[in-house]
């Protein structure tokens, strides 16, 4: 069942030749987790699909974020979402909030109200956390609009629950090992790159209370450095090879 989605994929355009080979295998086998689900006929999962991929254009950050079998919940959910605004009369009023197995998962269309419904119901759920859990929130906003002739957006907003891998009393409130301090979750979603990245942080700002700041900018072609600590700046040349890709992607 490889191929129902291919055409689809092939159609979406602002993507390299790997991202858009790598979206159409996603694609397929999101179509087929939602076809084995039993609960939709499959010219409407093919349809809906193909909408929630190439239409809707979330960030490429999602994709990377949620594996295949995430995603076709999160498009079950989409599907029974658009059904549900559609019998009620009002397609473009677009809510739907359903738990999974860490959390809970709105979608919703880009209207202040509905926007304000359910950052109140996450803060509800923040407030009902334990001591020892931890959470994490991500939310997603459509480039497409949510139906093919409305002028909302959708929003998808993602909470999830976990807990840490070393227990609150069991720590020094100077403590800086990030497999000490973060969730399984935390350090199964990351990168090693990502996770040196934020050891290395922590470790400049334990005991310290004021914020530390790091971010990349380009400047003159070149690619800058800079971390700020206290208000102080420190600004240090990445190395050549770095550099010189930096300068030509900024010369393309």
């Amino acid at each position: 069942a490889a191929a129902p989605m291919a055409a689809a994929a092939a159609a979406y355009d602002g993507v390299t030749t790997d991202v858009r080979h790598r979206r159409a295998q996603l694609m397929n086998e999101v179509f087929n987790a939602v076809v084995d689900s039993g609960v939709f006929p499959a010219n409407v999962i093919y349809e809906q699909v193909d909408w929630y991929f190439n239409h809707y254009r979330f960030d490429e950050h999602y994709f990377h974020r949620f594996s295949a079998d995430e995603i076709a919940q999160h498009v079950r959910l989409f599907i029974a979402a658009r059904k549900l605004a559609l019998a009620q009369g009002t397609p473009d009023d677009i809510f739907l909030e359903a738990p999974t197995r860490t959390g809970m998962f709105y979608i919703v269309s880009s209207d202040w109200r509905a926007i304000n419904r359910v950052e109140s119901l996450i803060e509800e759920q923040i407030a009902r956390l334990g001591e020892g859990d931890a959470y994490s929130m991500c939310a997603f906003r459509s480039k497409g609009t949510a139906t093919p002739h409305g002028s909302k957006h959708l929003q998808l907003y993602i909470f999830e629950r976990s807990a840490f891998l070393v227990p609150k009393r069991g720590l020094d409130m100077d403590e800086g090992d990030i497999y000490k301090v973060a969730t399984d979750s935390f350090l199964d979603e990351k990168t090693e790159y990502i996770i040196e990245r934020y050891q290395g942080i922590i470790r400049r700002t334990v005991g310290r209370l004021a914020p530390t700041l790091e971010y990349e900018q380009f400047r003159r072609g070149e690619r800058v450095a800079r971390s700020e600590m206290r208000g102080v700046a420190d600004e240090h040349d990445v190395d050549d090879d770095v550099a010189a890709a930096a300068a030509a992607a900024a010369a393309a």
